[in-house]
């Protein structure tokens, strides 16, 4: 889902939502992106980016499937290339406005999460 502030998506496997009184799930995998973003074919070209229209960021995000084989993170200015089994990959190019919240964060199963923001790099628990 992108909303014109963030992208929210969710992947992996299908589980359900601790805690919840529906049937809700959420995928084994997910990421939250609050700077500038775009999604890669498995080929490397861009397919959206988050100045997109709605109906192109969609048709990219129905492409986001499968697990994560891989993490990189740029330690000079924090930009994120998360790429699935499937080829394809989110890169977060963080801007230069600084932000009090987190510029990206990326859940992975066990409840570990990767967070990058105002203080750098910050790995951790989901549920903390």
């Amino acid at each position: 889902m992108a909303n014109g502030e963030y992208l929210q998506i969710e992947f992996g496997g299908v589980v359900p939502i601790k805690g919840s009184r529906r049937s809700a799930t959420m995928g084994t995998h997910g990421a939250i992106v609050k700077t500038d973003w775009e999604l890669r074919a498995a080929d490397g070209s861009v397919v959206a980016r988050e100045d997109d229209d709605g109906a192109r960021i969609d048709e990219a995000l129905s492409h986001f499937r499968g697990e994560i084989v891989s993490v990189e993170v740029a330690p000079a200015d924090l930009t994120l290339e998360l790429v699935l089994a499937n080829g394809v990959c989110l890169i977060a190019h963080p801007t230069k406005t600084p932000v009090r919240e987190s510029l990206w964060k990326v859940f992975l199963p066990g409840d570990r999460m990767i967070t990058a923001g105002e203080g750098g790099l910050v790995r951790g628990r989901s549920d903390e």
